[in-house]
């Protein structure tokens, strides 16, 4: 059977708009789940999508993100990444909670993730091509002060040298865009990638991982929409609020339900201990 993520944004009320369509709104037919550390406040994910539940009567889980098992798990999913990724240390608890999906009877999920467009990020406009990388999520490595710390000089200057040419060459291929296009460009050509690996957030390597907004007839759609609408995905929610408006009246989500990460980091805490 089939699970749909749902966060309290955009992309993955998206998907379940078009699943309430395909069971003709009989909402008993679907499942989704939420996972959060901790609850917050009435405009978070966890919080949104309970109020989804009762309004759309979907079979809708909740589920705790636990680190009380950190050590193990970092071990776990380190391997799976092979160590080459930091995705590791922030989420190791996700593959428990795939494995957990699975065990409950799910073999596919569907996703959204900020595919369609990018809604996050500071600025609605950017400037210079060097504002596109850094709302794209793109840094180089020297502008990471930590670096210098952690590693050392000979591995730091090969590294610095290889973020160069990639931040180079990713600057080359922009060029010839206005800044807010290039933002986006950035963000689908190198950002949207890590959706796509073997890991996929250790959802893939558990459940056949699906996500229909990553579509190749979408995604050339998405080429063609003027900058203005792809921003805060405009279009996406003009688009969904005039499908779905029942869906669409209950608000987007305006925080999210991960760990306070510098109170495990400075607490009494099993990832402190470790």
């Amino acid at each position: 059977s089939t699970v749909i993520f749902l966060s309290g944004g955009a992309d993955s009320r998206s998907i379940l708009g078009g699943a309430l369509e395909s069971v003709e709104g009989n909402g008993e037919r679907l499942s989704t789940v939420c996972w959060g550390a901790q609850r917050k406040s009435e405009g978070s994910d966890v919080a949104i999508t309970e109020r989804i539940e009762g309004e759309f009567r979907i079979n809708h889980t909740s589920v705790s993100r636990k680190l009380e098992h950190y050590e193990d798990e970092l071990s776990a999913v380190n391997y799976i990444l092979d160590g080459q990724s930091d995705m590791a240390a922030l989420h190791p608890h996700e593959h428990r909670l795939m494995l957990d999906l699975y065990n409950a009877g799910f073999r596919r999920a569907m996703r959204g993730d900020q595919a369609f467009t990018t809604g996050a990020g500071r600025h609605l406009h950017v400037f210079t091509h060097a504002q596109a990388l850094a709302e794209a999520g793109i840094r180089r490595v020297s502008d990471i002060s930590l670096v210098a710390d952690y590693v050392h000089p000979s591995v730091r200057r090969t590294l610095m040298q290889a973020s160069d040419a990639a931040i180079e060459s990713a600057l080359k291929e922009v060029e010839h865009m206005e800044p807010n296009d290039a933002k986006h460009y950035l963000y689908f050509v190198h950002r949207v990638q890590c959706y796509l690996g073997s890991a996929n957030y250790f959802k893939q390597v558990v459940l056949d991982s699906r996500n229909v907004l990553l579509d190749d007839e979408l995604l050339s759609f998405v080429e063609r929409v003027p900058t203005r609408l792809k921003t805060k995905k405009q279009l996406l929610n003009q688009a969904m609020r005039r499908r779905h408006p029942g869906l669409w009246a209950i608000p987007m989500a305006t925080e999210n339900n991960l760990e306070d990460w510098n109170h495990q980091q400075g607490g009494d805490t099993a990832i402190r201990r470790y």
